[in-house]
């Protein structure tokens, strides 16, 4: 993820610079052996050399310039955004469970934070409203619109909805365009062995597979939406029905294939029987007052979620106001190149802060 960001940055930093006045410099790079900073920004060529040594699971140096090499504790901790030209923003494109005191700590010190990691939003609620509490005491943005929805705009829409006035009475759809795509194989005679593979294959699914297959990622999704509502959830208070049952401790590839072989005939003749009856298998996030539950289902095929093809979402939004016709998000919900696409959005809409920055030229 961080790879695709920094390629797509690249891309799109002529035209920011020509549109909206605005110059983006990459200051430093993190991961967990450590990484490097540069206030003044890490030229083109040193982040390539980053990028290598990523893929090749070396630790990130850039000899023989001699930059330190810090942990992102050291590196906020280093971080004076006191320059008003400046907007400081730090990127979390992990998936680590652990950041939540990193990002506070940024937000307290007026650093802004856009995350694609759903962990840290989804621990427990005090933790959750100690993050958004630094934020406005340290008057920064904090952005997660790709947590869920990867590059569709869910929260920005359901926010809107919610300070017009609405009252949002349910929301459902399929929020994991990773399991979305593996229902499509089923659909298609796969097996869920078979499946998943692919997923990893194309890079659909988390690092830890069994994140998808078991329904936790979507059910942190859920959980985001549900506290977007003001709803004072926790994980636990989701009911969660995955391919599989959850399995604690480090990912082992050959015992989770093992344990997905197991369900395998029992899952495919299920799909079968739906298939004769004119249904087909979508793995449904439902959100109302009574509460959330996450699982798969199966849907009939002439409906909205029937017709999904491949990894993408589709989310119904029910309303006071949207009620006869519901209000319906779809697009592609899985993936690098869409979730790398909607955080550089979030780094726009962080950069709009600064009006003298988000104007056109003429």
């Amino acid at each position: 993820m961080g790879s695709e960001i920094i390629e797509q940055l690249w891309e799109v930093r002529p035209l920011w610079r020509e549109r909206f006045c605005l110059d983006v410099h990459v200051a430093a790079l993190v991961r967990r052996q450590g990484g490097i900073l540069r206030p003044t920004g890490l030229t083109d060529e040193e982040l390539r050399r980053a990028l290598l040594a990523k893929r090749q699971n070396r630790p990130i140096t850039l000899e023989p310039n001699s930059l330190p090499v810090l942990s992102a504790h050291e590196l906020v901790s280093r971080i004076l955004p006191a320059d008003d030209a400046d907007l400081w923003v730090l990127i979390d494109a992990t998936g680590a469970d652990e950041l939540g005191p990193v990002l506070e700590s940024a937000l307290s010190k007026g650093i802004h934070v856009v995350t694609a990691n759903k962990k840290p939003l989804v621990r427990g609620l005090e933790e959750h409203r100690r993050l958004l509490a630094a934020a406005r005491e340290g008057g920064a943005s904090f952005l997660y619109e790709t947590t869920v929805g990867a590059g569709l705009p869910l929260l920005k829409t359901l926010r809107a909805l919610v300070h017009s006035g609405d009252q949002v009475r349910e929301i459902q759809g399929c929020l994991s365009g990773t399991n979305n795509f593996l229902c499509a194989c089923l659909e298609e005679g796969q097996t869920i062995v078979e499946a998943v593979r692919r997923a990893q294959e194309l890079g659909y699914t988390e690092p830890d597979p069994r994140e998808d297959v078991a329904g936790w990622d979507a059910a942190r999704k859920a959980l985001i939406l549900a506290r977007e509502l003001g709803r004072p959830l926790e994980l636990k208070d989701i009911e969660i029905a995955g391919f599989v049952p959850p399995e604690e401790g480090p990912y082992v590839p050959d015992r989770f294939y093992e344990q997905l072989q197991r369900v395998s005939e029992a899952l495919g003749a299920q799909v079968e029987a739906a298939r004769r009856e004119g249904r087909v298998p979508r793995f449904l996030v439902t959100l109302t007052a009574e509460g959330c539950r996450v699982g798969l289902e199966f849907v009939a095929q002439g409906t909205p979620l029937g017709r999904l093809r491949g990894p993408e979402n589709l989310v119904v939004f029910r309303t006071r106001r949207y009620d006869r016709y519901p209000l319906v998000i779809q697009g592609p919900g899985a993936g690098p190149e869409v979730t790398a696409a909607g955080v550089l959005r979030d780094l726009l809409a962080v950069a709009g802060v600064d009006e003298r920055r988000s104007a056109f030229r003429d």
